[in-house]
This record gives structure tokens, sequence and C-alpha cells, in this order.
């Protein structure tokens, strides 16, 4: 759904709002348009190839031959720590994840799964049955989400840098990627911003290659359950998951900072004042709103106090404060496309755990715990975009500025019709206005920036609603001590041991749970999990959640009970699309081998089963989606070692529309060969 330079002229709308009454056209919903993927996100989602390990190695005697110090040095991985599959949050944080890869037709499970990266890795036994390790890393890679329109892609923006802008319209407008639109969107804002609700993507914020490091101590014992080892891992990293921060927008001409007055505007004459060369001062538009002005004083006399008029003959001040200046730039009451994200890394992060592997009977089992002091937390992101829009609008929301309220405005009914809307100023509970928190504009009112974005990491970081410092970094996370545990069991059936008559089957079980031990209070701060919402978790203009409480607006004392139009959000976000304390899940792998069904032919099926039972887990890319429910299916066929055949299948369900898979189903088929 995109306004392109080819499309530009035959889309758009020519009556509503804005189109044909204050301008000849405004933009609403572009065309769908095909458009060819870039070179760089197709060689990433598969048109190129990878060196993968790298290195050297060897070993030195020492202790008069007794013992050996071994060394690797160049591209390789350290797999540390028991999980199998729930690895997001595990030990096995040394390197990063391939997701592209793991999605890829031809996957070849964990040798391509983890990306290696240079590091020089030395271990030696430091005293019988007591092994030291370490490893210090001289190169940083982020993990590679699928690419942005490829199948499984679940983020419009990509990584490394691949999409430049995002459209912040909730729905509301087609992507203007070109800004062809030049503001003339069909809603209110249209006569007062140039605005295309496009946000600037800035480059991502790479972590530096070096300070990555970590060690370990196993222990073996034979006399543990006939052989028990334990392992203690510390580690320092970088996150290779990417984190969405913002930059905050610049100041509305309508605020102290936004103009060379130094003025909050409290009411329409004041507003202009500050606000010279609006998009409203075209003349299709100054003449038409002068028309609906008098209009509406005629049947609304009281406006002329909303409006800061003494009386009538103050309009010509008006008509003249909506003469183009053609000497003067342009101003921008709500400048969201001033607002930019970015996705940056957050470096020197720790992890500590201890793990074991033992047997007991036919079965070996392993498990681990992993603890992080300091790991990110992504905080919502639409939150963080509503933050980011802090500086815009009015400051109407502070009682102490006196903004003159907007006791009728004219507008738009469900039915197209061009009516008079009575009274803008928020209500409480009990259907009262304590104070007047908007200034009329004709066609809809001013409102405090607090009462249109509300938002709740401001707050969480002793910021008031709506004071958001323009052009300010907004960090998009906040540090969480983080547990991970994992209890896993392996078992190795004979060909005498299983039902299906196969030479060997192998099953893996997986038993993990992600806890986060200081989450926020729902009410304070929403973390992501599924990357699902596609609205904020206050209150919707539709009054969906709008009880007046905490959740519903914030800190913000301008609240509304009810449905509320100055709401940009236009219905509340579910509690279950956020991230939960605690959350779990199972995963059952399985393989299976067939060896000389025929003359040099060998099957080898392979299984994935993956069940999150309860909770989300904190984003980007936690391990479980309540509900969720997936299965890999793999059936190789081998003939002699070197080639081979393999029909794949896919399949997610459950979880609702927090399972971002849901639909993605596939079937598919490639051959290998090995040399």
């Amino acid at each position: 759904n995109l306004i392109t330079p080819e499309n530009f002229a035959r889309v758009g709308q020519t009556s509503g709002l804005g189109g044909g009454r204050y301008y000849p056209r405004v933009y609403g919903p572009g065309e769908f348009t095909k458009v060819r993927r870039p070179n760089d996100e197709a060689e990433e989602a598969g048109l190129r190839y990878d060196i993968l390990d790298f290195n050297f190695f060897g070993s030195i005697p020492y202790a008069e031959g007794t013992k050996n110090f071994t060394f690797r040095v160049g591209r390789q991985t350290v797999n540390w720590g028991q999980s199998t599959v729930a690895v997001i949050n595990s030990l096995n944080q040394a390197q990063p994840v391939n997701a592209n890869a793991l999605y890829r037709l031809g996957f070849g499970l964990l040798e391509e799964l983890f990306v290696p990266v240079g590091m020089i890795r030395a271990s030696t036994e430091v005293a019988s049955g007591l092994t030291l390790e370490a490893f210090y890393q001289f190169e940083w890679l982020p993990i590679e989400i699928p690419t942005a329109g490829s199948y499984m892609s679940f983020a419009d923006i990509g990584t490394d840098n691949q999409r430049t802008t995002v459209n912040a319209s909730f729905g509301s407008s087609a992507e203007d990627p070109f800004s062809l639109t030049g503001g003339r969107l069909n809603n209110p804002l249209t006569t007062i911003t140039p605005t295309s609700l496009t946000l600037q993507r800035d480059p991502d914020r790479e972590a530096r290659d070096q300070g990555q490091f970590g060690v370990s101590l196993k222990y073996y014992s034979d006399n543990i359950n006939n052989g028990t080892e334990f392992g203690f891992y510390a580690m320092n990293y970088h996150s290779k998951l990417p984190y969405v921060s913002f930059t905050s927008t610049d100041a509305s001409c309508a605020r102290r900072e936004g103009n060379p007055q130094g003025r909050d505007a409290r009411n329409i004459l004041e507003f202009l004042q500050s606000c010279p060369n609006l998009p409203v001062t075209a003349p299709s538009a100054s003449g038409q709103l002068l028309v609906d002005l008098t209009a509406l004083i005629a049947q609304r006399p009281g406006v002329l106090g909303d409006l800061g008029l003494t009386d009538g003959s103050n309009l010509l001040g008006v008509a003249n404060l909506l003469l183009p200046r053609p000497n003067l730039p342009a101003a921008d009451s709500v400048p969201f496309d001033t607002a930019s994200l970015f996705l940056e890394y957050p470096e020197d992060l720790q992890v500590y755990g201890v793990d074991f592997t033992t047997t007991f009977g036919e079965y070996s089992f392993q498990g681990e715990i992993a603890y992080r002091p300091n790991v990110p937390l992504q905080v919502s992101i639409i939150d963080l975009a509503f933050a980011s829009f802090g500086p815009v609008l009015t400051r109407c929301h502070d009682p102490e500025i006196g903004c003159v309220g907007a006791s009728a405005g004219l507008g738009y009914d469900a039915e197209g019709n061009y009516v008079i809307y009575e009274g803008n100023d928020f209500t409480n509970a009990d259907g009262v206005n304590p104070y007047k928190d908007t200034f009329s504009l004709v066609v809809g009112a001013a409102p405090g920036s607090a009462r249109s974005f509300p938002n709740f990491i401001m707050p969480y970081r002793g910021v008031a609603v709506g004071e958001t410092e323009p052009n300010s970094y907004i960090r998009g996370w906040i540090p969480g001590k983080v547990a991970q545990y994992n209890l896993g069991a392996t078992r190795v059936l004979g060909g005498s041991e299983n039902w299906i008559a196969a030479d060997q089957v192998i099953l893996i079980y997986e038993l993990s749970a992600t806890h986060v031990l200081n989450m926020p209070d729902y009410d304070e701060l929403q973390i992501e999990g599924p990357l699902s919402p596609t609205t904020h978790a206050s209150a919707g203009a539709d009054g969906s959640g709008a009880d007046g409480g905490r959740l519903a607006c914030s800190t913000n004392t301008a609240c509304s009970v009810g449905p509320d139009g100055l709401r940009f959000n236009p219905y509340q976000a579910s509690r279950n699309q956020f991230a939960n304390e605690f959350s779990w899940g199972y995963r059952v792998v399985g393989r299976i081998s067939y060896e000389s069904v025929l003359p040099g032919i060998s099957i080898q099926p392979l299984f994935i089963w993956q069940h999150d039972i309860s909770g989300n887990s904190p984003g980007p890319a936690g391990n479980f989606v309540e509900g969720r429910k997936s299965l890999n299916f793999l059936l190789e066929t081998r003939y002699e070692k070197a080639l081979s055949f393999t029909v794949a299948y896919n399949t997610f369900f459950d979880g609702g529309t927090n399972n971002v898979y849901r639909d993605r189903d596939n079937l598919g088929f490639f051959v290998k060969y090995l040399f």
C-alpha cells in the first residue's frame, strides 16, 4: 500500500475532510504496488555464499607432557550450556543466530544456525577432572532476522539498515517513503502540519568488535551417579539482538521551544501568530476556513471566546494571519516526520550460569540455569513512538498554561456529513471538565500532546508525559534481571528397542522457562513480547480501556473517560500482547534412521515439535508465546554419503494473533551434495 511517483496523480481522494473542501486532493489509502526486491535484501535472503568455520588450531604439551594446552584461532563457535532448541537467553550466547538460515530451504541445522565469529579459544586440564576454558572475541556480528519482505519476515524494517522509513499512521494512510503527499492527508491534521506520518530510520548503532570474553570451569566425577559433569560459566558480551530506540521530534511551533516568541499557544490567535505559513495558508484552504469559521460563529457565538476573539471584528486579524508568507519558512505544529528510530546493540552485558550432564537408567539428563543481571528488555515500540511525539501539538495538558478550551468545532460524522461537534475538552468519570485542555482550530481542536500521546516510558524515567525534550535520545530498553531454566533428557533407541523397525531413534526432550525477576507492573510500563501489538496499551479513541485509570492515560491528568477523538491510539492493545514475568514451554526433537533400505539408500526423518504452554517471553525474539505450537518435519533420502533429497514441511498454529507465523505453513524440496 504505497504512494509512489508513478501513482501519485491517481490515488487519493477529491472529497472528504480535506479533498474538495480545503485542498483539491487528499491522501488516505494508496494502492497495491509491486516493488522489486533490492539486491542487498535478495543477497541476505539467500543469494550469496557464506564462509563459516575458518580457523587453525593446535596443542602445546606441558607439565612434562602430562597435560596439554589446546587452542583455536579464527572463525569458530563456542557451544556452552545444555539448551538444544530454546537457545535465546541461554548460556549459548557467544555467537549470533542466523534466522534466515533457519527458515531457508536446505537448512543444515546447527551447522548453519550459529554463525562462527573470530575469536581466540583455549582450554587445559588444571587438575584431574577439572577443565578450564576461555575465549576472547575480536569480531562482533549481529543476529540476522528474516529479511524484510521475505516469507518469514516479521519486521518490515529488517536489520542491516535495509529499510529507511516507517509508516506511523496506524493504517489510516498509505506508506509515503518519498513524502509526495506534502502533508495532504485525509484527516484533521492536514491543515496544521505538512506531515506524511513517515518516520525516518537512522543508521544502526552496532556494537564494537572488542570487549567480548568468557571463561568456564568444568568438573567431571566418576563417583557421582556413575559419571556426572558440572559446568560453571561467566561471560561478558555485546547483544546480538537489535533493540529499537527513538529520537524525538522537533518542537511544535505551538510550544515555547518551537517559536521565536517563546510562547505556549493558548488560543487560535496565538497559535497562528506562533505558527505562520501552516498548510492552512494555502489559498484554497484559508478562504474556505474563513467561510466555515464565520458560519460556525453565527451558529455558536460562544466560539468567539474559544478563539481568543473579543468580537467579530477581530476576524480580520485571523484573516491576515492566514495569508501565505513565502519569505518565511513553513511552520509545523505536528512535526511527526522529524522523529526517527534506529536499531542499537547494547554492549557489556553479563551472563553467569551452571549446567550439568548425567545419566539415569537408559536416559541421559542435562540442564542449565543462566542468569543475566542486566539483559536489555525491549520497551513497547509504540510506547516509544508516543514518547517521541511528546514535543508535538501543544502544552494544553498542563493546567498552568491556561488554554481557553473548545466548546464547538467542525468535522465530518460517520456518514460523511459536515457537522458541528459539541465540546472537545476532557471529562472525568463524573462527566465534569476540571480544566480546559484544548483550544479551537475551527476544524477540530488542538489538545496537549499528553492527551493525544500518553506514554509510560517517560514517567518511568521521571519525566512528565508530554515533556519529552525535542530531538532527544529515547533509549528503547530497560535493564532486566532474567533467569533462564532448562532441563532436558536424551534417549537413544537401538534397532531392537523401537517399535518402528528403525536402525536408530534419537529423542531429545527439553523443558525450558524464562523468568524476569524485575518485571515492571503492566500499568507502569509494557515490555514487548511477541511483537504483535499494532496499537498502544493506553485507552483507545473508541473508548476501549478508557476508565480514567493509570493504564488509560499514564500519568496525564487530562484523562477522558469514554471515547475520545483526540486520542491518536485507535483502540487499546490487549494485555496478552506483551511480555509476562514468567513463561515456559517444552520441545521434542526426534531423529530416526533407516539405513540401507535399498542398496546405498538410507532414509532419515527428523521432527522438531515446539509448544509454548504459558506466558510470553520478553522481546526481542523471546522463546515463548503463550499457546503457540509448531512442527518442523524433514524427510531425507540419502544415496551413499554425498547425495541427498529432502522434503521439508513446517506448520505453525495456535497462539492467536500473537503467533506472527500462524499463516506461514510451507512445503519445500531440496537436493544436497556433500564434497
